[in-house]
């Protein structure tokens, strides 16, 4: 017997499956529908990958790829878990090894660690930036305040660190002054053209 509270509410109890299964026969009749309606959707046939038993599942399931829990347990697939990040280091750090100094293609003969001239000042250096007006010369920014993510940098146009002429200095974010390390060239035509217009 389905037992109902005094809202008329079913309450959970000692009520066998059978019971709740006749009961929800019941309402299905009365709706007009037939009973296992349900099992008549339609299914979608599968092989198993690990066993190659023949297995049916509802198309909200099409994902699954195994008949039973014991097939996916021997499958080995673990789930949940993401591969570790040091899984290639070693491969990583190979690469890396071959990338070092004359066999990188940014190498441009060690131009990087010769020092500046005594010309390149912190005065020279305030300068270009009130020149500009503390506008970075390629993204347009205006750092006022220097942070740790973005500061200013005064850039050598033609990348000479001895040329220190207020024509070959301008003024660039560290972000942009990074970027413009490749295609070096193209850089200096681009800068010497946009000092020209702006001299006029």
């Amino acid at each position: 017997m389905i037992k109902r509270n005094k809202l008329g509410r079913f309450v959970k109890g000692n009520n066998s499956k059978k019971e709740w299964r006749e009961k929800g026969k019941q309402t299905l009749i009365k709706k007009g529908i037939k009973y296992n309606a349900w099992k008549i959707k339609k299914r979608i046939k599968k092989i198993c990958l690990v066993c190659g038993k023949k297995f049916m599942v509802l198309p909200s399931f099409n994902y699954r790829k195994y008949c039973s829990h014991q097939c996916y347990a021997k499958s080995g697939v673990q789930r949940g878990r993401k591969t570790p990040w040091n899984r290639n280091f070693n491969k990583i750090k190979k690469q890396a090894k071959k990338m070092l100094g004359k066999n990188n293609p940014n190498w441009h003969d060690g131009i990087s660690f010769e020092p500046y001239s005594p010309e390149f000042t912190d005065r020279l250096k305030g300068k270009i930036r009130k020149k500009y007006n503390y506008i970075c010369q390629l993204c347009g920014d205006e750092i006022l305040n220097n942070t740790k993510k973005k500061f200013l940098c005064v850039h050598h146009i033609n990348y000479d660190k001895k040329d220190c002429r207020e024509e070959n200095l301008i003024l660039l974010c560290n972000l942009c002054n990074s970027s413009v390390n490749k295609s070096r060239e193209d850089w200096i035509n681009y800068f010497q053209n946009k000092i020209r217009i702006q001299n006029g």
